[in-house]
């Protein structure tokens, strides 16, 4: 009978980018009407939504982090939620794969509250970003508002 045994490196500070190595890169965002993409801005519902992402340079060892607040939405809000996906892209063709996705506030969430953003990495399904010639592996994280009418809003960060 053979034996076979799985078992993974882990490598401090695997996942940093060599340019800015252990430098925090914070990103301030809103997400107001005036953010989409491919609307009439006077069809589209009030809302506002403004958060923080402690760093898109992100260490696969350590969680990924963050706040959002809802400072003001005309519809009845069904979730919240931070989600992970991988994008590869090899021979000019580009296909991006849900990892995870983690609801962090469940029904219409009080306005002005501070909602923590926290997520690990999945270690068996993420990689540090790696590009080469050929191909590339990078990772973004999405942050999304499900409303109860069934609307959803997506805001995409890269992340490191």
């Amino acid at each position: 009978t053979e034996k076979t045994e799985q078992f993974y490196v882990a490598v401090k500070g695997q996942g940093l980018d060599a340019e800015l190595g252990k430098k925090d890169n914070p990103i301030d965002f809103c997400i107001d009407p005036s953010s989409l993409d491919g609307s009439s801005i006077s069809s589209v519902p009030k809302f506002l939504f403004e958060g923080k992402i402690n760093s898109a340079n992100c260490c696969i060892t350590e969680p990924f982090d963050g706040t959002i607040t809802v400072k003001e939405s005309e519809l009845e809000i069904k979730s919240l939620e931070v989600q992970l996906v991988r994008v590869e892209t090899f021979e000019g063709k580009t296909n991006a794969t849900e990892v995870q996705n983690i609801q962090v506030a469940d029904g219409d969430v009080i306005r002005n509250l501070e909602i923590p953003l926290y997520m690990l990495f999945p270690i068996v399904y993420s990689s540090p970003t790696m590009k080469h010639k050929d191909f590339k592996i990078e990772f973004q994280v999405n942050i999304i508002v499900i409303f109860l009418n069934g609307y959803q809003l997506t805001e995409s960060f890269e992340i490191n």
